[in-house]
């Protein structure tokens, strides 16, 4: 930090200056800062799900939302705000703005309003800014005014071109679904199909209980078969026969001639037993006989025309056996009908059965075909219903949350910028400055001090004029105490030193001073020679005047008991003359012998200021060179060195001022050495 204030004190001219610039155009432009009021508002959209649902068949289900959205990633919200600040909606807002005449482009008027969505919540807060709070207040109800009005004819708009698009596709679906519905139709009533699966499912289940019947009819017809046969072969007839048989019995006058057979028989039986066969009677029954036997013969022959092998006596006890031939035998003949019509009626619906597939395979096609044409109609006609009802599909209802309101004092950075700036525009401008500057000539520094390699004879805090009281050998500083004992211990060829610095203020005439006091005290006699003819101050601070009278010059004025003050001057010569022919080294050498002094500190100009330190040095070999780091410069330090060095100048040390702390103190210890 005190380098940093000792550098700006360097620089301290172009710093004010800038400074003063800066402070000036940042008053200006605070000066032309206007107060901006602003007012807000806030908008919501509030959810407006519709109930319209629909099965679309194989197409799937139609919700109340769906279809009716471009996108997922589309942000109602977006949309709302890009609305708000389009061109269209701005330019009729700024056409009922009191201020329209100031802004000319509708950029510079969109620049006025700010429309931001809430990420957690369907709310839009909208804010615009005036130079009145009554015009931002009017600013925001006309833009809500106009949006609204906006977003009613994008509705209209909108459901006007979906329902002109909508109506084309639904009068080609209407067709499309009555072709459809007609082959489909006329397929059915061609293969009298109604339901496949089921139909399949109904021919397969009449099948097998067909052919559940067939068998157990196929029984019946074998068992009743075989009851014919076994009552055939009892009778030895067949039931033709046994019909034919029973039917001869029981006619009358087949009965009438067997009757009477009987009867004769019986007659012709008594008249042998009375008569032989001769006899007439006897002969007249056996011609009766023979009669009645040709006409049973003639009855049995007209039966057996149709049927042969009848046997004249099985109605003879034999009806019951005849009876139950007959009935199995048409028992068998209904059963054996039955089992013909059954395997008839397999064999047809087999013939179904195989059919079934190719048109099944139809009728799917015709069916699917069907489907999605009645899908297709049936998602335009909810399509159509939708934009007629629901005007809000893609443009969604928008409700005033908060009515617009005024902030009640103004809002905006207002000055605060233009002062932080100013403050910024000094803080960096002032280090570019000193950077800049101290690049060109650097402030000197401890490590600079250092690399020099030089030893440290001493070391002065803050110290840059001693105070009055200072003067008396009484109040010394420890600093020149030190430095007095490490110059009492020196071997000094002829005790006469050199104080100089690189440059002005750097405090060497305060350490030939403070350094002549120390030697006072202890014990030695010491001139303090003023050698810098351009910038006398040694005189000033020792309270001495120059005298008129022409003997005074160039004598040694007794300041203390012990120090003397020497003010050489050139007389008529100049300065450098009067170094260079020796006037100086005589005036010294003619004080010095009359003065017997221990000790000559010459207090010089600074090394950068003139050439009068090296000339001196030709003839003075002991320098003490005074150097303040943070305060002085480098470059003149350095080439101060160099000076020294090409003159050959033996340089004692170095005498450090301004120690302040203890870091600079210790930086400065391993260099401190004793010269004896």
């Amino acid at each position: 930090m005190n380098r940093f204030l000792a550098v700006a004190k360097r620089h301290w001219m172009p710093l004010a200056v800038f400074n003063l610039a800066v402070a000036v155009i940042a008053g200006l432009n605070a000066q032309s800062v206007e107060d901006i009021w602003s007012a807000k508002a806030k908008l919501i959209l509030p959810s407006t799900p519709t109930d319209l649902n629909l099965n679309l068949g194989v197409l799937g289900d139609l919700g109340g939302n769906d279809g009716l959205i471009f996108s997922q990633q589309v942000d109602s919200r977006k949309i709302i705000a890009s609305i708000l600040l389009s061109n269209d909606s701005l330019i009729k807002v700024r056409e009922l703005d009191p201020e329209k005449e100031l802004y000319g482009r509708i950029d510079e008027y969109k620049s006025l309003f700010n429309v931001q969505p809430d990420d957690s919540s369907t709310i839009i807060t909208l804010s615009v800014e005036a130079s009145t709070p009554e015009i931002a207040h009017q600013r925001l109800e006309t833009l809500i005014e106009i949006f609204q009005q906006r977003l009613n004819q994008l509705r209209r708009s909108d459901a006007d071109q979906r329902s002109e698009f909508i109506q084309k596709e639904l009068i080609y679906a209407e067709s499309t679904l009555a072709e459809a519905e007609r082959e489909l139709v006329s397929f059915k009533e061609k293969y009298n199909l109604v339901d496949s699966d089921s139909q399949t499912k109904e021919l397969v289940g009449a099948i097998s209980s067909l052919r559940v019947i067939q068998g157990e009819v196929s029984a019946q017809f074998e068992a009743s078969k075989s009851q014919v046969s076994s009552l055939s072969s009892r009778l030895g007839q067949t039931p033709d026969q046994a019909i034919r048989a029973l039917q001869l019995s029981e006619d009358q006058d087949y009965q009438a001639i067997q009757e009477r057979l009987s009867e004769l028989g019986v007659e012709i039986v008594d008249a042998r037993a009375q008569f032989t066969d001769e006899h007439p009677q006897v002969q007249y029954l056996l011609d009766q006989r023979d009669t009645l036997l040709k006409q049973q013969q003639e009855a049995i022959n007209k039966a057996a025309e149709t049927t042969a092998g009848i046997n004249p006596s099985i109605g003879q006890g034999y009806s019951n056996l005849v009876e139950r031939m007959i009935l199995a035998e048409s028992e068998k003949n209904a059963l054996q009908q039955q089992v013909i019509q059954l395997q008839s009626q397999v064999g047809q619906l087999n013939r179904q059965l195989q059919a079934m597939p190719s048109a099944q395979a139809q009728l799917a096609v015709l069916q699917r075909r069907y489907d999605i044409a009645e899908s297709v109609y049936n998602g335009l006609t909810a399509q159509v219903q939708v934009t007629q009802v629901n005007a809000f599909s893609i443009y969604p209802n928008v409700q005033v949350l908060d009515q617009p309101a005024g902030s009640p004092t103004p809002v905006g950075p207002g000055r605060k910028p233009i002062a932080l700036g100013a403050l910024l525009t000094i803080i960096f401008g002032n280090t570019a400055i000193i950077l800049f500057l101290e690049s060109r000539n650097p402030l000197l520094t401890a490590n600079d001090v250092l690399k020099t390699g030089l030893p440290i004879v001493g070391k002065i805090s803050y110290l840059r004029q001693l105070p009055r009281e200072n003067y008396d050998c009484k109040n010394i500083y420890p600093g020149f105490q030190r430095l007095a004992s490490v110059i009492s211990m020196t071997s000094l060829e002829s005790r006469t030193l050199i104080i100089t610095s690189a440059s002005k203020g750097e405090g060497k005439t305060t350490v030939t001073i403070g350094l002549a006091n120390a030697l006072l005290s202890l014990g030695f006699r010491v001139l303090v020679v003023d050698a810098d003819f351009q910038n006398s101050h040694l005189k000033l601070i020792l309270s001495y005047e120059n005298q008129k009278d022409e003997h005074s010059k160039n004598q040694p004025i007794s300041i203390n008991s012990g120090l003397d003050l020497l003010v050489p001057k050139p007389n008529k010569q100049g300065v450098f003359e009067f170094l260079a022919r020796g006037g100086f080294e005589q005036v010294l050498n003619f004080a010095q012998m009359h003065g017997k002094y221990d000790y000559v500190l010459i207090d010089t100009p600074p090394t950068s200021l003139g050439d009068e330190t090296m000339l001196m040095s030709q003839f003075i070999h002991n320098i003490l060179l005074v150097a303040w780091p943070s305060m002085s410069n480098y470059n003149p330090f350095h080439d101060s060195l160099e000076q020294l060095n090409r003159h050959q100048a033996n340089v004692l040390g170095l005498v450090i001022n301004g120690i302040g702390n203890r870091r600079e103190n210790y930086l400065y210890r391993h260099r401190e050495v004793e010269i004896i």
